[in-house]
Formats: C-alpha cells, structure tokens, sequence
C-alpha cells in the first residue's frame, strides 16, 4: 500500500462527493465504505475507504482501500521521508 499521483481536480471531487469518515488537515478518507476486511495494523475487522492526501506540493491518492490505522501509518511513514 502506498500513495501514487492523483490531480487536484479528482482531489477535490471526492473531498466534495460526501463527507470524509476522517480528515485532518489535507488528508482525508472517502465518507462511504469501499469494503470491510481484516485490518493489517490492528488485526480487527475493519471498514476501508480510498484515502486521499496534499502534501503542499502533490495530490495524491491510495493505491488500494485502506482501514483508518492503514491511512494513519501510511501518513505517519510518509511524513519521515
């Protein structure tokens, strides 16, 4: 799981398609489930979302549906490159 280049346009059409399950900042989950599936970060059962990031230079976008504690990591790891 990693973040690929999205455009500014597909960016803020799904920021404005529903309200995100979880935004902080620029970075935010898609308000609707894409699925449900074991999380690999906590191990439980858990809704996933595409996930959607602007790191001040970039839009970028989840290569696949991930859980809250995915995008969290995710973000995390990112943020120490």
């Amino acid at each position: 799981m990693t973040l690929i280049p999205t455009t500014e346009e597909r960016y803020e059409e799904m920021l404005g398609i529903l309200p995100p399950i979880a935004f902080d900042g620029n970075n935010f989950l898609v308000g609707e489930p894409f699925t449900h599936r074991v999380c690999s970060v906590t191990g439980n059962f858990s809704a996933t979302y595409d996930g959607y990031c602007f790191n001040g230079k970039r839009y970028l976008v989840t290569d696949q549906d991930v859980t809250r504690a995915e995008f969290k990591k995710l973000l995390l790891e990112k943020q120490e490159d």
